[in-house]
């Protein structure tokens, strides 16, 4: 009797993992959060200040300042955990330049809207600080958290936006690659 080998499938071949599409694929991506503690010793101090000056109103004019000071120290608490959660999140792929800043906006920018676009440095201060700021009719728009670099992008419409990058000379690349031209 001739004893017969089970017939045993091929073994599988490994599939390469997928690939993302080039359409898919961020050119660019970044995420920044306030640094250092200038900021946080700026809020503390003028929260402090207001505390101190409401306190001592209150004081004068005879009543308890416990509650003014709880309120305001109720205040400080939600604008330093909003200031500690806060991150700004860059994205450029082939549908436009994406820009997250948690907790307070979410915007998309079509690659067909922009028609210009420079790496520069800035001063905050011209928009009114870090965060999301602007000075519309002067300067346009800000959205930035740290630094004095960024990219400054002209839309269609006239508007402005500096787009705050501590890797402003890639983002300003990263624009024109996905727009198919040099920046």
């Amino acid at each position: 009797m001739v004893e017969t080998q089970p017939h045993l499938p091929p073994p599988p071949t490994p599939h390469p993992p997928p690939t993302l599409l080039p359409y898919l694929r961020p050119i660019f991506h970044e995420e920044q959060r306030f640094t250092g503690t200038r900021p946080f010793i700026v809020i503390a101090a003028v929260f402090g200040s207001v505390m101190l000056l409401a306190a001592g109103t209150v004081i004068a004019v005879g009543a308890s300042p416990k509650p003014v000071i709880f309120i305001i120290s109720l205040s400080a608490t939600i604008v330093l955990t909003v200031l500690g959660v806060a991150k700004l999140t860059t994205i450029v792929d082939a549908a436009g330049v994406h820009v997250r800043f948690v907790p307070f906006l979410r915007k998309t920018f079509a690659l067909d809207d922009i028609v210009k676009w420079e790496a520069k440095t800035y001063d905050p201060m011209e928009y009114g600080g870090w965060g999301v700021r602007g000075l519309p009719d002067r300067y346009g728009w800000a959205y930035n958290v740290t630094g004095n670099r960024g990219v400054q992008i002209e839309f269609k419409n006239g508007h402005r936006l500096m787009l705050g990058s501590q890797r402003a000379d890639e983002l300003a690349k990263a624009i024109g690659e996905a727009k198919g031209t040099a920046a």
